[in-house]
């Protein structure tokens, strides 16, 4: 009877070889048409495309202070620029949460403006304020 992890290493080398199998079908596609990769390229790492093709899954689960951001940001002028302790204090939410929220869960919805290299504000995006 065969060793499990030679079973195991066996699957492993399979998919492996699926993988390659496909990264050379892509390579033949870009040096067939470059054009193509140039407009896929654009289509993947345009801003419309963020939750759309890349899911919000791969961004990890809604944030339970996203929403009190949001409300709190849409009772300001629309050409208000925010801090994030503004908002922590404004909304009782801890700093480091509102830099998650800002910088790294959510970057989509909210601009920013880092005028210095120690200060950033934001405020939300105009299609997100509506």
């Amino acid at each position: 009877m065969p060793d499990r992890s030679v079973d195991l290493f066996d699957r492993k080398i399979q998919e492996v070889s699926d993988h390659l199998d496909r990264l050379k079908a892509i390579r033949q596609f870009m040096s067939e048409d470059p054009a193509l990769v140039t407009e896929i390229t654009k289509l993947v790492l345009s801003p419309e495309a963020n939750g759309k093709i890349i899911s919000p899954q791969s961004r990890g689960a809604e944030s339970p202070h996203l929403a009190p951001i949001v409300k709190y940001l849409k009772t300001r002028q629309p050409d208000d620029w925010v801090s994030a302790k503004e908002i922590a204090t404004a909304t009782g939410i801890e700093v480091h949460n509102v830099y998650a929220v800002l910088d790294r869960k959510h970057p989509d919805l909210f601009e920013i403006d880092h005028p210095t290299p120690k200060r950033k504000y934001w405020r939300l995006r105009r299609d997100a304020n509506e």
